[in-house]
């Protein structure tokens, strides 16, 4: 007689107090993983994109082109793995997009290397651009993605005013552990404006250029000197830098026949605001400064919300009243909302294992498939907090995905033991048959699932930063699934499942359900009749059957030509972005009346509410 080998599902059933400590293991540890795990939007991926700008007071566009644009574009040709570099020139400035291939192999750690061969290539040739040019200014922080966002305005407090407020209310937010940095939107710095009067300066023959000179000179650090005392030194200032308003009005100005005057005799000198704007925030329809937040890596996004909307409600009872604060950017609410649907997926499918089991094979049948899905979630929460996988909708998709896939393998194995016992098989022997004649087969199927997501995680680009873990999850999950069918599954069965009394009362119960069984033979009921003849016919007229199949298989690629393709699907956050471009040289004062004019058409949707 044949050597018997090795059965995973006799040895869980023979040590039950190994199997029940498994399983209170995986549960409890599944459900301390789920509460560690990162929880963001989106997966964190590298932006290929760094913007270099710089300035030139007083170039004309052509001449920004030839003498700023043109030469650093030729130096960053020389990146490695360079994709394009687009460039956008105007008068006194300039604008380049340098752009990474997205193909480039690990690309979340080799674009720090790209971002400092850039900046080598810019500074190797600074010296070769014109004087004056102010720059080049790097930005490779743009794509940062900010959870939350606060605004705040007011009618009867200043903008200088108002940012005191949101700097205090930033610095309280940026004391929180999951906070990487909190920055301010549409804060306008602050000028001193000197306008002069061109008659008065005709009148007293003052060129303007010595009055501005007077006031870089006055406003210059210099070093004074120092004088040796008797034990240390003391440092020489000279007390004519700007301390107010008035020190500027009442700077000296020298005119040709030796005589003195002040600033403010020539000129108007008064506090306001940079003019024209670079950055303006604006919330329903109010001038606002908005203070950004944005999550440290491998945080939680709820604790984030719970955390920052704590503290921001004690700010607000520290802020004037007539100073009105307000929550116009929430991202922890869509992923909230996407979590509770994940939940909601869950509890159905639970549901609908129990309510079609039940129908089928019996409510304990049914209870022991149900059971597989929380100990593979478990198995799979455990792995994703040791491999740092977030709660993403990408790994989220990827569960939903895998739900319908994980009680599959529970599922052939409970309904084959059903069947045995059916026959009159005791529960030992049926349980190490289910895993005899269904393991390996299973296992198969398993890994060819799995293998037909792989080519999003084999590609090493951006799409594996962005979709790698939907492979990754719902791999781990199918796995997870075919462990808990060979080894927990046999377990639970053996324990809920009643063995099948074949007594006579029994075999006539059974003969008056199903006139056409005998005792113990399932295989004779009805349905195993008719799926027979099915299955007989299919094999009698293969040809038949071939051709159906492929006339599917057509049909399905014909119809697969009329559905949308996209590489992800729309965000389903209640958000709403309107691109405004206007021709070059308008004025900042004629593109606020046109946005103002779309704010009141927005406005007017019973829908919107920023």
């Amino acid at each position: 007689m044949a050597r018997e080998g090795f059965n995973l599902a006799r040895w869980g059933i023979e040590h039950p107090s190994l199997l029940v400590y498994l399983i209170i293991t995986i549960l409890l540890g599944g459900g301390a993983a789920y509460f560690q795990l990162g929880q963001r939007d989106l997966p964190v991926y590298a932006i290929k994109t760094m913007v270099i700008s710089a300035q030139w007071p007083g170039a004309s566009a052509e001449e920004m082109s030839q003498f700023v644009t043109d030469p650093l574009e030729t130096k960053l040709l020389e990146v490695p793995w360079l994709k394009d570099v687009t460039s956008f020139s105007k008068p006194g400035e300039t604008f380049l997009l340098v752009n990474i291939e997205d193909f480039m192999p690990d690309g979340a750690s080799r674009m720090r290397d790209r971002y400092y061969d850039i900046r080598k290539k810019v500074d190797d040739m600074v010296h070769l651009l014109p004087a004056g040019v102010q720059g080049p200014l790097f930005n490779d922080e743009f794509g940062d993605i900010y959870s939350i966002l606060y605004s705040f305005n007011s009618q009867d407090y200043t903008p200088s005013e108002i940012k005191d407020w949101v700097e205090q209310a930033r610095n309280a937010v940026v004391r929180i552990d999951e906070v990487e940095k909190a920055v301010l939107y549409g804060a306008q710095p602050e000028k001193v404006f000197v306008e002069l009067d061109d008659k008065r300066l005709a009148e007293l023959q003052l060129d303007p250029l010595r009055v501005a000179s007077v006031l870089q000179g006055h406003n210059r650090m210099r070093n004074s000197g120092r004088v040796e005392g008797s034990a240390r030194y003391y440092q020489l200032r000279l007390n004519d830098r700007f301390h107010s308003l008035s020190d500027v009005a009442a700077t000296p100005i020298k005119l040709n026949d030796g005589s003195v005057i002040r600033l403010d005799d020539v000129a108007r000198v008064y506090r306001g605001y940079q003019d024209p704007p670079r950055f303006t925030m604006r919330v329903n329809g109010e001038p606002a400064i908005g203070l950004a937040i944005t999550m440290r890596e491998g945080s939680q996004l709820l604790t984030l919300s719970s955390k920052v909307n704590e503290v921001m409600e004690e700010f607000r009872q520290r802020l004037p009243a007539a100073i009105e604060m307000s929550l116009v950017a929430d991202q922890p609410a869509s992923v909230r909302a996407s979590i509770n649907k994940f939940l909601v997926k869950l509890a159905l499918a639970i549901l609908i294992v129990l309510l079609v089991s039940n129908f089928s094979l019996g409510l304990r049948t049914g209870l022991v498939v149900a059971l597989a899905i929380p100990l593979v979630l478990g198995i799979v929460f455990v792995a994703m907090y040791i491999w740092g996988i977030n709660i993403t909708r990408i790994s989220l998709g990827a569960l939903v995905i895998a739900l319908g896939l994980l009680v599959d393998d529970a599922m052939i194995v409970v309904e084959l033991m059903h069947v045995k016992l059916e026959q009159g098989w005791d529960r030992l022997k049926a349980a190490t048959f289910a895993y005899a004649a269904t393991s390996m087969p299973m296992l198969s199927g398993t890994l060819i699932a799995a293998a037909g997501f792989m080519p999003v995680f084999v590609v090493d680009a951006s799409p594996k930063e962005i979709l790698g873990d939907l492979f990754v999850v719902i791999s781990i999950a199918l796995v997870a699934s075919w462990v808990v069918a060979v080894l927990f599954t046999p377990f639970l069965a053996y324990r809920l499942l009643k063995p099948v009394d074949h007594s006579t009362d029994h075999a006539a119960n059974l003969s008056a359900s199903h006139p056409s069984a005998h005792a113990g033979d399932l295989y004779q009921t009805a349905v195993y009749q008719h799926f027979r003849t099915l299955v007989r016919w299919c094999m009698l007229h293969r040809w038949r059957v071939i051709l159906l199949s492929l006339t599917a298989f057509l049909l399905t690629l014909i119809g697969l030509q009329q559905v949308a393709v996209e590489f992800f699907p729309d965000n389903d956050r209640p958000e709403v972005l309107v691109d405004v471009w206007f021709p070059e040289e308008t004025s900042y004062r004629e593109m606020e009346r046109q946005v103002q004019r779309i704010e009141q058409q927005l406005a007017a949707a019973p829908e919107a509410q920023h």
